[in-house]
């Protein structure tokens, strides 16, 4: 009898001391996520027809400073050939799925504060409750799609124009998926976030020494693995210039998210909290505290992996063109989105 009670009574301080810890760390993640600015889709800014205006012919200055094979492979400029062309985007249909999650990733061109510009980088972490694996899809920025109220522009341009709700918008009229939530981070606060996360080891190609150390001849990189630093990593993200243009610069994106993954999805939800407690100030989401515990719970307690890691447009889904004296991905839209649901949804 007296072993029956003493197991009783050690059972009890056992789930006592659960439960307490339960409520330390509830306590403790409400208390980050509540210093988390969120977005409100309601103010944002919806640009004029004459901040469009301005908007285009600024973006037309910086196109001309620079060369053409630094954004797209394009043919010779035929200025005859530059009209409207077709989107093959009537019959876009929605897939949705309530096992996937889709979080859209937004890095903002804007070197200070703020979180207004283009979305220079646009890439959809989708969650798959189901499968228990996570797919990384970049979408690219020079994709030529139709933007409700604004006409035909490129892809990036639609945050510029109507923030996060015309993003997703604009997004699921063209692609036919439905993005759940949205978050979003500026260059000066990637640098920050980085600091925070830690320097990271990458596997640099011979091109991608070259290019970094061109740029910063005082680094010392060589070919194979190294471990970056913050602005190493931000100068790694962002260069256009080297690997495929813009497709290469998408895949390191998506390269740095899986080693920041990587290193913390085996440290339990405690260490993914104190992560978002360090990077809160860099970075501004819709996602409630309930939502957001639910997500990082359920990714690190099931050990989800991440599987596909891809980009859209590729291969004959595209055709690189000037536009309205723009260079710019003109896609079969049917094409496209059916890629898409196949790499999020597993649907043909």
């Amino acid at each position: 009898m007296r072993k029956k009670s003493l197991l009783a009574k050690i059972l009890i301080v056992v789930l006592a001391l659960a439960v307490v810890a339960g409520v330390v760390v509830l306590l403790y993640g409400s208390h980050i996520l509540g210093k988390i600015e969120r977005i409100d889709p309601d103010n944002e800014h919806q640009m004029t027809q004459e901040e469009v205006a301005q908007y285009m012919e600024q973006e037309k200055k910086e196109e001309e400073n620079v060369s053409t094979s630094d954004l797209i492979k394009i043919p010779e400029r035929d200025v005859a050939e530059e009209k409207e062309p077709d989107l093959n985007n009537k019959n876009i249909k929605l897939v949705t799925d309530k096992n996937v999650t889709n979080i859209l990733l937004i890095g903002v061109d804007a070197r200070n504060q703020s979180f207004s510009g283009r979305s220079d980088t646009m890439m959809v972490c989708s969650i798959n409750s189901k499968t228990n694996t996570i797919t990384l899809l970049s979408l690219m920025r020079d994709l030529y799609v139709e933007i409700e109220g604004y006409g035909n522009n490129k892809l990036n341009a639609s945050y510029a124009f109507g923030g996060t709700r015309l993003l997703n918008k604009t997004i699921e009229k063209n692609l036919g998926i439905r993005i759940d939530h949205n978050v979003i981070i500026n260059f000066s606060g990637f640098i920050s976030a980085m600091a925070q996360v830690g320097d990271l080891d990458l596997s640099l190609s011979k091109d991608e020494v070259n290019y970094l150390v061109g740029l910063h001849p005082d680094w010392e990189l060589v070919e194979g693995t190294n471990t970056l630093n913050s602005t190493q990593l931000l100068e790694y993200v962002r260069g256009r210039h080297l690997n495929g243009s813009d497709w290469g610069r998408t895949e390191r994106q998506r390269k740095v998210i899986m080693a920041v993954y990587k290193r913390y999805r085996s440290q339990g939800v405690g260490a993914m909290l104190d992560l978002i407690d360090r990077v809160t100030p860099y970075v501004k989401t819709d996602m409630s505290n309930g939502e957001i515990v639910s997500a990082a719970t359920g990714v690190v307690s099931s050990g989800m992996n991440i599987g596909k890691t891809v980009a859209v447009p590729t291969g004959n889904m595209y055709n690189a063109m000037y536009v309205k004296g723009r260079a710019v991905l003109v896609p079969d839209m049917a094409a496209v989105s059916k890629a898409v649901h196949h790499y999020l949804y597993d649907v043909d």
